[in-house]
């Protein structure tokens, strides 16, 4: 059996899955550590290849010419390459990647219109490139129709001819009577570029390399279109695993690669509906927008239109295919009936909190904070200040499911419950997010009684009241859009008041208040400095301009009153105080229409954990000044000495990005010097990325 070879290409396949946006300073890096790890043939660029950005098919990081310059020359064992659609390239395009001495360039067409590849071919032969011809959708076409085109791209000069499937709709079983037929029929080797749609790309891939494939398609953890690649670091492991070397991959380095640079990017689950149904009909992503569009249109499940189109067309989604499909599917669907009648009964997660103050519920709360998340990194407490003195602990019994966060809350009224809060709590939850708002009752900051009571967590501190008002705001503003010169009546008092009305003016908001603390006045009067606002509510007369919500920041005791309601008409009600107002405002708003909202802090309090923990990373790990031989570097916000090199971050660093002037500037204009230190840098960095200095 021939030797295989692995063609390595996260960096061109791999960039669907990131909107191209790899920059050449990554794929350089990337490519370096690949090549460490025994890839021999790497492709970079634009998913869709050479000139893909020129054309509209989305727009790159960089220019082609900008990753040509950045490959060229600083390989030392593998070659570097690129794809190449004769739709999208000129032969121009070629050529320029010819004068940077590109090791291999694979020539993309669809199965059914092979002969555009023959310029090509001749061009990439006569300037001394390895020259690969992809036959893409060849699944469209039956084995024997397939090495006919076979043989038509060896006449061309090809000097390996690639088995596309490009929708991941083969079985193992296909791909092996493929690539026999396709061995009989030429003399060149033979690829495979596989898709993931059906978790079939790792099995297909060994059938072809058993049925006598040399070349196969891989990336890292699958990075790819539509349902992905085959994944580089699994198919290695097999072959090692079968006795068969191949190119002297370093399994090891290769999972280290993957782990650093890859899972930060993977945002989107691999196994999604659309991909599998993809696979099962042999449909290109390609055509995915358009479909959509039509199934939107005529409301039918685009999955069906999908499976319809492939069983007429796996090569094109011409429109008026789509159209008339879709008239299809949707009468059918109106003939049929299509419901389902669920009989339930009673969902009940669990039972519900019988008991809310004290510490069973609070354990219970940590218990389920644990199975929502079920990532144990996931797992927040909130712990926040009551508005009152309480001697136990009062828990909120939703835990609320964000993003990158399962959050659960409860409320501390003194010194001895938030105690009591921490301790159970240690090592529970792998984070506490800590209200440190000054309240009268609890004599020291939350967050320094959490350091001594919860030494197992990481903690974090900030302000709810703050939060809450920008809850608030944040409301307002999506509810009215631009707010300024736009009047709101903000009634009650507090913290959360004054944060939300001084963020209003801000905006350029007109403000009245309406029953403030008279201890406040003072502190509400500098909100009103701005523009045209005032420290005492409207009289009903003031109607010059509509009031576009009355926002309630009383708690109970203050609440607003259905004389409020009458005399100022607002658009809005914002219960920003929870529970503060009466029962006859609510009756009356509701009479008018007038609908009544209450902040949700869920987008605010995921946002606030997002930057807190983004401020500790820039400081422990990004922030600082060192010296690397004798160089300094700076990053993180640090503001360096003249001459100093500033990177984007001082303990991993993988981009440089100027030259400090020592002023608090960058100087983007590089003297030959500062060229000749920055190539140094790189160098290091290169060098001392931990997953290549650790398998070195």
């Amino acid at each position: 059996m021939a030797q295989t070879t692995l063609l390595e290409c996260t960096l061109r396949d791999g960039s669907y899955a990131v909107n191209f946006q790899f920059t050449p300073q990554e794929s350089i890096l990337m490519a370096l550590a690949l090549e460490r790890a025994g890839a021999r043939m790497i492709e970079v660029g634009h998913g869709l290849g050479l000139n893909a950005t020129n054309c509209g098919k989305g727009e790159a990081a960089a220019s082609d010419e900008e990753y040509m310059e950045v490959m060229s020359g600083r390989l030392n064992k593998a070659l570097w390459g690129m794809f190449c659609i004769p739709t999208i390239a000129e032969k121009e395009h070629l050529q320029t990647a010819a004068r940077y001495n590109m090791g291999f360039v694979r020539i993309g067409t669809n199965v059914t219109e092979h002969e555009q590849a023959a310029p090509f071919i001749e061009l990439a032969r006569s300037e001394k490139i390895f020259v690969a011809a992809n036959l893409m959708k060849s699944y469209a076409v039956s084995k024997e129709e397939l090495a006919k085109k076979a043989q038509d791209m060896e006449r061309y000069g090809a000097q390996a001819l690639y088995l596309v499937d490009s929708a991941g709709t083969m079985l193992p079983n296909d791909v092996a009577e493929y690539v026999t037929s396709l061995r009989k029929a030429i003399d060149i080797p033979i690829g495979f570029h596989g898709h993931d749609n059906l978790s079939l790309a790792l099995a297909n891939s060994l059938a072809a390399i058993d049925a006598g494939a040399q070349y196969i398609d891989t990336t890292l953890q699958g990075l790819g279109r539509g349902g992905g690649n085959p994944a580089t670091e699994l198919l290695v492991a097999a072959l090692q695993k079968r006795g068969e070397i191949t190119d002297e991959f370093n399994l090891n380095l290769l999972l280290d690669i993957s782990q650093e640079m890859i899972t930060p990017l993977q945002r989107e689950p691999r196994l999604s509906p659309l991909s599998v149904i993809s696979g099962y009909a042999g449909f290109h992503s390609s055509f995915l927008g358009a479909v959509l569009a039509v199934a939107k249109e005529f409301d039918v499940d685009a999955r069906d239109l999908i499976v319809r189109l492939c069983e007429e067309d796996r090569i094109r989604a011409p429109k008026e295919t789509l159209v008339r499909l879709a008239k299809d599917l949707a009468a059918e669907s109106a003939d049929s009936d299509q419901g389902i009648a669920t009989s339930i009964g009673e969902w009940i997660h669990g039972s519900p909190y019988t008991k809310r103050y004290g510490i069973q519920p609070l354990e219970r709360l940590l218990n389920d904070i644990k199975a929502v998340a079920k990532s144990p990194e996931r797992g927040v407490l909130n712990v926040v200040c009551a508005q009152q003195h309480q001697e136990e602990p009062f828990v909120s019994p939703l835990v609320q499911d964000q993003e990158s966060y399962a959050i659960g809350s409860v409320e501390v009224g003194s010194l001895e419950s938030a105690i009591q809060v921490f301790q159970i709590a240690n090592g529970k939850v792998p984070s506490l997010l800590v209200d440190d708002d000054v309240i009268d009752f609890i004599p020291k900051p939350l967050s320094e009684v959490a350091l001594q009571y919860a030494p197992d967590n990481q903690i974090y501190s900030y302000s709810d009241s703050s939060t809450w008002a920008s809850s608030v705001v944040e409301m307002v503003i999506e509810k009215f859009g631009p707010v300024r010169d736009k009047k709101f009546i903000l009634h009650g008092h507090g913290n959360v008041l004054q944060h939300a009305g001084w963020a209003l003016s801000q905006f350029g908001s007109i403000l009245y208040f309406i029953d403030p603390h008279e201890k406040e006045k003072a502190s509400l009067w500098n909100i009103c400095h701005k523009n045209d606002n005032h420290p005492q509510a409207p009289s009903p007369a003031d109607q010059d301009t509509p009031v576009s919500a009355l926002v309630s920041f009383a708690r109970d005791t203050l609440q607003l009153k259905k004389e409020h309601i009458l005399h100022w008409k607002p658009e809005l009600v914002i219960d920003a105080g929870i529970g503060g107002i009466s029962p006859a405002a609510i009756a009356e708003a509701t009479m008018r229409n007038i609908p009544i909202i209450r902040p949700d802090m869920r987008a605010s309090i995921t946002a606030k954990l997002h930057a807190l923990q983004g401020a500790r990373n820039l400081i422990r790990t990004d922030m600082g000044r060192k010296q690397i031989e004798d160089i300094h570097i700076v990053g993180g916000g640090y503001l360096g000495q003249a001459g100093d090199i500033v990177v984007d971050s001082i303990g991993n660093p993988t981009r440089v990005i100027g030259i400090a002037t020592g002023d608090g500037f960058v100087d983007y204009e590089l003297s030959d010097e500062h060229k000749k230190k920055i190539e140094r840098i790189w160098k290091h960095i290169i060098n001392n990325r931990y997953f290549l200095k650790r398998n070195s």
